[in-house]
């Protein structure tokens, strides 16, 4: 039994000796990294006691470390992905300059494929949102010419009236109208008419002009049309003086067939209804009335 407590306390001896040994390394180490003046680790002891990599990142600049996140080379993948997009959602949210360039010229050659996407739309439209003129010219160059086949899909539409609404430079409204005059007949056919009129009919006149003279044919046909003859009704009460005279011109050739059908009687009606309100100088043919 002595034997026994002797060798216990021998035991506790040396692990006393041990901890105290331990303790006075780990001390030292502490004091050989800290600066009581200073109140601060050395920087070159804390760098060194890192990995590389997580060196490099540590002492980059705030825009560098906003690049080593993003995945290039995934973006689009990753922003038809239900968790993905969220994800590339934020990165282009707190993205800007340089780094969203880079982003968008990874995704322009997709953009149509992304536009009509269920999940990847949204990032889409936030890029818009991000982007400043130059930026957003490249994507309404790439996006203006399937303005059209967007506007009759179910997400797709909601991209284009992202891109319309956000045209305000001389630059992206031409690139738009180019797109629209030739295919008005469709739009206002379209099931999103409504929402695309109303943006399109607070475009400068200048525009405005170019994109209405396209319809101008398909008026007729229009107005017998139960689509089209709602876009159509849209156009002359919300447009102004000189676009109603110019339906008005077109369609009074036609108002004795017109006011015999279903639809078109509703024009006929509704142009009547406007015409006290019209400035007539604007009307090149007066005798019409």
């Amino acid at each position: 039994m002595l034997t026994r407590l002797r060798s216990l306390k021998l035991t506790n001896s040396t692990n006393s000796i041990g901890e105290s040994i331990r303790i006075t390394q780990r001390k030292s180490r502490f004091e050989s990294n800290f600066n009581p003046n200073s109140f601060a680790c050395s920087s070159q002891s804390l760098s060194n006691s890192l990995p590389k990599s997580t060196r490099s990142f540590r002492y980059s600049t705030l825009e560098e470390r906003k690049e080593k996140m993003v995945p290039f080379g995934h973006i689009k993948e990753l922003s038809m992905d239900a968790y993905g997009c969220r994800s590339i959602g934020e990165i282009i949210l707190v993205s800007n300059g340089e780094l969203l360039s880079k982003i968008i010229k990874e995704l322009l050659p997709h953009l149509l494929d992304l536009s009509n996407h269920q999940l990847a739309h949204f990032n889409i439209k936030d890029m818009m949102k991000k982007a400043d003129s130059n930026q957003f010219t490249q994507i309404a160059k790439t996006l203006s010419p399937y303005l059209i086949e967007l506007s009759n899909h179910h997400v797709g539409n909601l991209v284009a009236q992202e891109l319309m609404e956000r045209c305000t430079e001389p630059l992206h409204l031409q690139l738009v109208s180019n797109a629209l005059k030739g295919n008005m007949d469709q739009i206002c056919k379209n099931k999103y008419r409504e929402n695309f009129l109303g943006i399109i009919l607070n475009f400068p006149m200048e525009y405005l002009s170019t994109i209405i003279s396209g319809t101008l044919p398909h008026l007729k046909e229009l107005s017998k049309d139960a689509s089209g003859n709602e876009s159509v009704r849209i156009i002359i009460e919300k447009g102004n003086h000189e676009i109603t005279a110019k339906i008005f011109e077109t369609l009074f050739p036609h108002f004795k067939e017109l006011d015999g059908d279903r639809y078109g009687a509703q024009i006929v009606d509704e142009l009547v209804q406007t015409l006290p309100s019209l400035d007539f100088q604007l009307l090149e043919k007066k005798e019409v009335y």
